[in-house]
């Protein structure tokens, strides 16, 4: 039995603790497995004004407390405003995460060093391989290259920069040389999304986020691997095991269309609102609890035993 210590954690998000939202649905890359069918054609985009309403929202109603901003897309970096909403944030006490392909973070960077060096942004990186092979399987063809060299001008200015995998049949087996790449690189966290069967993706190859955790468990028990894990979701479900629950916190995520959603998942069962034509307070929290019953975030109990039966948990509670 491997005792692990983690920092807490928010046990119970708050409804105005923060929000993810979808800049755009404009990417350059296309991406063989997009579960949103983003390209550099489409051009469904959130206009500033708009944004600036909802980070204005989320901070009239939690003044001082702790919030974060997730912003993804598309690709976040061909938001022609990027820059302005980060700013905009940051100077309202939100952390900003930000999740990015990697190809323009060298322009970005060099156009902005005193945002993207701010430590209240935080950069998670897509890349899917430690070598062209792997990370170009779905990414497509000379993709590798510029994203690691995305990577490296991140970390050139800001410690805080992950990397985030999508796992697939090709670098299932490899997750222990994804995790060597990483550290060579000096990333400060890996986490990972399995292949889903939206969008572009077709693939028959369906990966299991249990076989992703049995490849995972005897990682997370090398001290070597340990900080590069804080991402993943078996951090989660160790504090979900250590504080006796079962069930993941809900958030909310607006999408490029403005339809604000209970978690990413963009289907009508989850959708409490709109931020059209305005943005209110009443469109993200009326029928939270609703959908909510509605939507099952509940953890499989098999996966819990697994991970209970390999770890002990012990909380730093002097973080608190």
């Amino acid at each position: 039995m491997t005792t692990v210590t983690m920092r807490p954690i928010m046990e119970d998000r708050g409804i105005w603790s923060g929000f993810s939202i979808c800049l755009t649905d404009k990417c350059n890359f296309s991406c063989r497995y997009c579960s949103r069918n983003c390209s550099i054609k489409n051009n469904e985009t959130i206009s500033l004004r708009k944004v600036k309403e909802i980070i204005d929202l989320f901070h009239h109603k939690n003044p001082n407390g702790k919030k974060a901003m997730l912003l993804t897309g598309g690709e976040i970096f061909v938001y022609d405003y990027i820059d302005e909403v980060i700013e905009y944030a940051l100077n309202r006490g939100f952390v900003c995460q930000l999740q990015t392909n990697g190809r323009l973070i060298p322009e970005v960077v060099k156009r902005r060093p005193d945002i993207y060096s701010n430590q209240g942004v935080r950069i998670k990186i897509s890349l899917d391989g430690w070598n062209a092979k792997t990370h170009e399987q779905y990414r497509g063809h000379g993709t590798f290259g510029p994203v690691v060299i995305g990577i490296k001008s991140a970390l050139s200015i800001n410690p805080n920069v992950g990397v985030k995998t999508v796992i697939h049949e090709g670098n299932l087996a490899g997750i222990k040389e994804m995790l060597d790449f990483c550290l060579e690189m000096g990333v400060k966290g890996w986490s990972y999304n399995t292949l889903m069967e939206r969008g572009r993706s077709r693939s028959s190859t369906s990966i299991t986020e249990m076989e992703v955790t049995r490849k995972i468990i005897p990682l997370l028990k090398k001290e070597r691997y340990r900080r590069l894990l804080n991402g993943t979701s078996i951090q989660t479900y160790l504090w979900l095991i250590a504080t006796g629950r079962k069930s993941l916190s809900p958030y909310f995520f607006i999408n490029s269309d403005g339809g604000i959603y209970i978690t990413d998942k963009t289907i009508p069962e989850r959708q409490v609102g709109s931020i059209y034509p305005k943005v209110r307070s009443s469109e993200f929290s009326s029928h939270r609890q609703r959908v909510i019953r509605r939507v099952d975030l509940t953890i499989e109990s098999e996966m819990l035993e697994l991970i209970s039966s390999h770890f002990r948990v012990k909380i730093e509670r002097s973080s608190l």
